[in-house]
């Protein structure tokens, strides 16, 4: 395998750009930034001038150009600019940036033996620069930093120097006032959390734990720190980072574990109760990413306790943008239900399609049009695998037949 990757790299024809005419560099990691070269641009003239210098020197080294040697060049000279006491930020960024650019391509070998050393100097970065507006550098940071947390071994995940490193893109950048390097972060969270060892091993995913404590220590906080109850000048006081957290929140809950995501979902009813539409808004959206996940991540009787309680917060079946997020958490809930536990997703069936049948008496067009959607998501993946068996359908027959009839009754 590394020998066709080697081959095809030799093979590979130096791009005729502009750029190509100041380097002899044929790793199709950069092919890209080559085509795209701005003369204008200081970045791009500096990230040249590395590169330039890099190939050479893996050349006079009859090196093959490949990843690897791209890699551990580009550390080395990171380590020297960083070591200078003329420390260049133009410089640090380009490094940075070509590193980013390649380090998807580097065998798994070598990243792990040089995870330390180089999340070190990446955690020495992120410090010294987090009160710059430099976006390039911090998000290729967090790039790197993503593929290297994502390539360790599990085992790796019990030393608190990964948690430390994991926990720095965590907090503060997961909800940093600037949108880029928030987004940013959290992307790369979310990434993390879903790394191959995790995915095979989906009793112990420390890295999930960690992000859900993080959340909720810090939506209890916005909220008065007490749990039995909610303080209003707390909220308003820390709306935005509440809606910053319920974006982590959503980009992240469907990985943890089964506790946290129950104690996440009260916390979310009770931020409900609160009526801002923001943040109502937000808090539906996560709940819809959780119920939408690829696999059932909830038990089924915490499932069945979310339906009820999200009964006590329909909106006013004339408040479009509201019932149309409530509609399709709801749609999605039955369905999720309907995966764990078609048996007790039959017994909520008809007071769903009771529910939405009625919103067909609503004066806005688009309210209809997504109770009629709704109706036939339900129909086709909640009661449709319910019935698919004689055995079922006599089971289930008196619960089914009031769904139709509240269609029926609807339509009449």
């Amino acid at each position: 395998m590394e020998e066709d990757t080697i081959s095809t790299v030799s093979s590979y024809q130096t791009i005729q750009t502009f750029a190509s005419e100041w380097t002899d560099c044929s790793n199709m990691s950069y092919s890209r930034f080559l085509k795209v070269f701005r003369s204008d641009s200081a970045l791009h003239k500096e990230m040249l001038a590395i590169l330039a210098a890099i190939t050479e020197v893996i050349k006079e080294n009859n090196g093959t150009e490949s990843p690897g040697e791209y890699f551990c060049s580009l550390i080395t000279t990171l380590e020297q600019i960083l070591s200078s006491e003329n420390e260049n930020e133009v410089q640090v960024t380009a490094v940075c940036s070509l590193l980013n650019m390649g380090i998807k391509s580097v065998p798994e070998g070598i990243i792990k033996s040089t995870f330390n050393e180089i999340s070190t100097k990446l955690l020495q970065i992120l410090k010294q620069y987090s009160e710059s507006n430099n976006n390039v550098l911090v998000k290729s940071v967090f790039g790197i930093l993503t593929v290297c947390l994502r390539t360790q071994d599990l085992g790796v995940w019990s030393n608190t120097n990964t948690q430390h490193i994991f926990s720095a893109i965590l907090n503060p950048f997961s909800l940093h006032t600037k949108p880029k390097w928030r987004k940013s972060a959290q992307l790369s969270i979310a990434s993390i959390l879903k790394a191959e060892c995790f995915q095979d091993n989906e009793k112990f995913n420390p890295a999930a734990g960690i992000v859900a404590t993080f959340v909720e220590q810090t939506l209890d906080a916005c909220m008065g720190g007490n749990p039995n109850t909610v303080t209003i000048t707390s909220v308003q006081a820390g709306q935005t980072t509440i809606l910053h957290t319920l974006g982590l929140l959503k980009e992240t809950i469907g990985c943890f574990p089964k506790s946290h995501i129950k104690k996440c979902c009260e916390t979310i009813l009770r931020l409900l109760t609160l009526n801002y539409p923001l943040v109502s808004s937000c808090g539906l959206q996560v709940l819809h990413s959780l119920f939408s996940s690829q696999k059932a991540v909830m038990p089924a009787k915490l499932n069945g306790q979310l339906i009820s309680a999200l009964y006590d917060y329909q909106p006013s079946p004339n408040d479009v943008q509201p019932t149309l997020a409530w509609l399709a958490v709801m749609q999605q809930a039955h369905i999720h239900l309907a995966d764990v536990d078609a048996a007790m997703c039959c017994g909520v069936l008809p007071k769903i399609f009771t529910t939405i049948t009625n919103l067909w008496l609503s004066e806005k067009v688009e309210i209809i049009s997504a109770a009629t959607y709704t109706l036939d998501a339900l129909l086709r993946d909640a009661a449709g695998p319910i019935c698919e068996t004689i055995e079922s359908v006599e089971q289930n027959k008196s619960k089914i037949a009031k769904c139709f009839n509240s269609i029926e009754a609807g339509l009449g």
